[in-house]
């Protein structure tokens, strides 16, 4: 007698490895679609940083006057009056880099970008102002620099 069909062990085995090809390919989706994310995370991340270094040296370079921090005042706040006759401030406040123009505050950083470190110094170098303003976002270290 001829048997057509397909015996019990048969089709528990070719469950099994059809089981195993889709958690596979599964797995494999899955890790595809993490990756996707962590590098748009990464490109978000990126964007800001760029935004903020631009923004810092931009306002830098376009002032017109610039008034520095006390030496032993907590907090490094920056001063500047840009060529409009616009104040500005700017400063670290719990690692967000903070922006005050004509008594409108807002931040500069997110959630995203941690601020370390923001120093301000001047120092007068043959005659020639040299204004500095360091920046460490997420772990990058940014140096602005301006000679008047």
């Amino acid at each position: 007698m001829k048997n057509d069909g397909f015996s019990l062990l048969e089709i528990i085995l070719y469950a099994a490895l059809a089981t195993i090809f889709v958690s596979v390919g599964l797995r494999a989706g899955y890790s595809l679609v993490e990756q996707g994310y962590q590098i748009q995370e990464e490109a978000l991340t990126n964007m800001e940083i760029q935004f903020i270094t631009y923004k810092m040296n931009d306002e830098l370079q376009q002032a017109e006057s610039i008034d520095f921090p006390v030496v032993g005042q907590d907090g490094h706040e920056l001063k500047i009056k840009d060529k409009d006759g616009h104040n500005l401030s700017i400063w670290l406040q719990d690692q967000q880099l903070l922006i005050k123009r004509n008594n409108e505050e807002r931040s500069l950083s997110t959630d995203r970008i941690e601020v370390g470190r923001f120093d301000v110094s001047s120092q007068e170098v043959n005659g020639v102002f040299v204004t500095s303003l360091s920046l460490s976002l997420s772990g990058q270290e940014f140096r602005f620099v301006r000679y008047d």
